[in-house]
């Protein structure tokens, strides 16, 4: 089964919303059949790619070669999924919602799609403390300490961030709290989600129904 209709691509933009299925721009250009045929495939390869991300219930990571796990609550993260018309009219493309995390460089919803190898900023115990203690979120349940540090540190700037004055008192730092950070380059395998997502929904009976109608009505 080919998938001339259905399409997984990285990354959504705003300027995918005016295509979404439930725009009367977008109704006017296929017409209501088409609309809602190709609106239902969407829905459902979002629902199936959103299904694989299965919910974390430990802090290690998945198998390389199955999707990745999803670590924020609901449907935050990698499972901020959409799905709008194409281009040329013709399918539907699901597409997920970019994102970095706060003081890294990289995307990572492509880190799991496409695997590779980038440079991740980590906490570590300053020079004061154990220096070999890496925070790593595989193995974070080993290091209390350094755990206790983070989230101490992380709770005071959130304080701090909302503090417009500190009047004599000089703001603490990372190393008040015996931490800095560091840079190294991290190798992640391939997880890919999102068109490992739509093969998958492509073999289906579902989609392949949905086809048949789609081509009985052209």
């Amino acid at each position: 089964m080919t998938l001339k209709f259905m399409k997984a691509d990285m990354f959504f933009s705003s300027a995918d919303k005016r295509r979404f299925f439930d725009r009367q721009e977008t109704i006017d250009k296929i017409g209501k059949f088409r609309t809602r045929i190709l609106g239902t495939i969407g829905a459902n390869v979002r629902m199936r790619i959103q299904n694989s991300l299965k919910r974390a219930k430990s802090p290690k990571p998945s198998k390389p070669g199955t999707p990745p796990r999803q670590r924020l609550p609901g449907d935050d993260g990698l499972r901020k999924i959409t799905y709008n018309l194409t281009d040329d009219e013709q399918s539907v493309i699901v597409k997920v919602i970019k994102w970095n995390r706060p003081k890294q460089d990289y995307n990572v919803p492509a880190v799991h799609e496409f695997g590779g190898v980038v440079g991740k900023e980590q906490f570590r115990l300053s020079p004061k403390g154990d220096t070999k203690w890496m925070f790593e979120p595989e193995n974070a349940a080993k290091y209390i300490g350094l755990q206790k540090a983070i989230r101490d540190f992380e709770k005071y700037s959130r304080k701090a961030a909302k503090r417009k004055k500190f009047g004599k008192t000089k703001p603490k730092t990372m190393d008040d709290f015996g931490l800095i950070t560091m840079k190294r380059q991290a190798a992640y395998p391939k997880r890919s989600f999102m068109k490992s997502g739509a093969i998958k929904y492509a073999k289906s009976g579902h989609f392949k129904r949905h086809v048949a109608e789609l081509l009985k009505g052209e």
